[in-house]
């Protein structure tokens, strides 16, 4: 038997009361299979909700896949986003990213303290909630290899006057180049540098409406679509929020 400490960042049903459980650590993604953890009399049943954070003990026994012998939880982070709709949708979007960008990669570190922080964030400041969900979505894709380069036009190379993103090619563009690119406010454009080249200590939680989020939203999954080439299922669901 052993100990592991990290966050459950998906669980499914298997069977009539068993569960495949995703556990993120801080060096891997551990599947589990929680015998009979759907009932409500097993021990293990409390262990198993959405990012619930804690230690848990798995053991191998005669057969080569980790099972949930028991655990210590330390927060139900899912409790934060049960209350509505928003959260519901938004808590499919982490878990769908999460497991796409994660389950076929090596994992290091910043991925688990990036959604450790994001969720602990999302626990204390629910009222910025629209901006840490689009914070988290920005520096997922950067720890994974996929940003925005800010530093000069993709076009003609220049390094002054840019206030277009071209999200499709993950470039920036000067006014001086008509790409039929919508010129952005200075105010946006600090928003999606903010998203991906601050540290996530130093960002501040800026209050944004929903139809700006649901915007920035839109444009980070095409710059996620033009890296894996397709869609993400939630997507769907987050546009359909009013």
């Amino acid at each position: 038997m052993e100990e592991v400490k990290g966050i459950i960042i998906s669980v499914t049903k298997y069977r009539e009361k068993d569960a495949i459980i995703n556990i993120l650590t801080k060096d891997r993604i551990l599947t589990v299979q929680g015998r009979s953890s759907f009932s409500i009399t097993s021990k293990t049943f409390p262990l198993i909700k959405l990012f619930t954070k804690g230690t848990f003990e798995i053991y191998k026994g005669n057969t080569p896949n980790y099972k949930l012998k028991d655990g210590n939880i330390d927060e139900y982070y899912f409790n934060c986003f049960e209350n509505d709709y928003f959260g519901l949708v938004t808590s499919n979007f982490i878990e769908e990213i999460t497991i796409k960008m994660l389950i076929d990669n090596e994992i290091n570190k910043y991925n688990y303290i990036l959604l450790e922080k994001f969720l602990d964030y999302y626990l204390k400041y629910s009222n910025n909630r629209y901006f840490l969900v689009l914070l988290y979505f920005a520096k997922l894709l950067k720890i994974n290899g996929i940003s925005i380069n800010f530093d000069e036009c993709e076009v003609c190379h220049k390094k002054l006057n840019l206030n277009k993103i071209d999200f499709s090619n993950g470039g920036v563009i000067c006014y001086q180049c008509d790409n039929n690119i919508t010129n952005m406010s200075i105010k946006s454009f600090s928003l999606y540098k903010s998203l991906f080249l601050q540290k996530i200590d130093d960002v501040l939680c800026e209050e944004i409406t929903l139809e700006q989020f649901k915007e920035i939203f839109d444009n980070l999954c095409i710059l996620f679509e033009s890296s894996f080439g397709f869609k993400l299922n939630s997507q769907v669901l987050i546009d359909k929020i009013k």
